[in-house]
């Protein structure tokens, strides 16, 4: 029945948003863990694009986040947890498959397809760009990490993964290019509303958030 929870500790609720990536491959084993540890307190996962995560966080509809916030924000509270930089994958007959990384003149030409939810990083390239001078190709922006997936494995173009993400699955047969001269790092971390109230359960939560994510590196 796993250990007593803390005293004081009363049935609870803890929503969690997330967008999709996060949501499909590193929550679910976290939130299993803790509520076979304290199953007096019900864990609901929202998996939300990034501007519907930070509208729940607004709106009280979720307690907390697992995101990386494209931008400091005075409106919330950021916990590092981990970070993660993007790569480049293309599949293996495709013409830079056989190189092990791309420049930005290099970068500019190539039409990308992306996931709704990394256009804040196709933003992030298309300035680094812009600031050399260069003008990114149109992009093909698709909803969902699967369908991007698909197009992937059917040799239909060249996309922008998490490292982590690049190594998992059939990702992992295709060719992996690191980015020269821009900083492709996100910080991912814990995000909760400046204003937020910490009852028991939320703050049980965040703790064991924290510990399964140091754990996880370690």
């Amino acid at each position: 029945h796993g250990s007593a929870p803390p005293a004081g500790f009363g049935p609870g609720a803890v929503a969690v948003a997330a967008t999709p990536t996060i949501a499909a491959l590193r929550l679910p084993p976290i939130i299993h863990a803790y509520s076979e540890r304290f199953p007096d307190v019900e864990v609901e996962l929202l998996d939300l694009k990034y501007s519907a995560v930070l509208a729940a966080i607004d709106a009280g509809d979720a307690d907390v986040a697992v995101l990386a916030l494209a931008a400091p924000d005075r409106r919330y509270r950021f916990t590092p947890l981990w970070k993660d930089d993007m790569v480049l994958v293309a599949p293996q007959k495709h013409p830079l498959a056989k190189q092990t990384s791309v420049g930005p003149e290099e970068l500019a030409s190539v039409p990308l397809i992306v996931v709704d939810q990394y256009q804040v990083v196709r933003a992030r390239i298309a300035s680094a760009l812009h600031a050399r001078g260069l003008t990114m190709a149109p992009s093909k922006v698709v909803g969902n990490l699967n369908t991007l997936l698909g197009m992937l494995d059917a040799g239909m173009g060249v996309t922008l993964l998490p490292r982590s993400v690049s190594t998992r699955g059939s990702v992992a047969n295709h060719a992996r290019m690191e980015i020269r001269g821009i900083d492709m790092t996100r910080h991912f971390g814990i995000v909760t509303a400046r204003d937020t109230k910490f009852g028991a359960a939320l703050q049980s939560f965040i703790r064991f958030l924290r510990q399964a994510d140091t754990l996880a590196r370690n």
